[in-house]
């Protein structure tokens, strides 16, 4: 999957406003696994990985004169989010 990203952020306290763009692809696998202990009961087995890559900027304005960047920033993140459930599912 690719993607486009547009955020802008106002930091009250810091009389600052955030403006980024990026983007990136990410990848996502996804299992499910059901097994039949008995008539009604299941063991089951769930997994998910997701792995998320982006570059881009972000500059950064002061909210007294937005014509002015007090900071321009490149930026490339990677992120991967994996998780594992197992469980015990019973049907009544």
């Amino acid at each position: 999957m690719i993607f486009n990203v547009i955020d802008t952020d106002h930091h009250i306290s810091r009389q600052k406003i955030s403006k980024g763009r990026s983007h990136g692809s990410a990848f996502l696998i996804n299992t499910n696994l059901h097994y039949k202990l008995s008539k009604n009961t299941y063991l089951i087995l769930e997994g998910n990985s997701l792995t998320i890559e982006t570059s881009g900027t972000q500059k950064q304005y002061n909210t007294v004169d937005l014509n002015t960047i007090t900071q321009e920033i490149t930026q490339r993140i990677t992120c991967t989010q994996v998780d594992i459930k197992l469980g015990v599912k019973i049907v009544y």
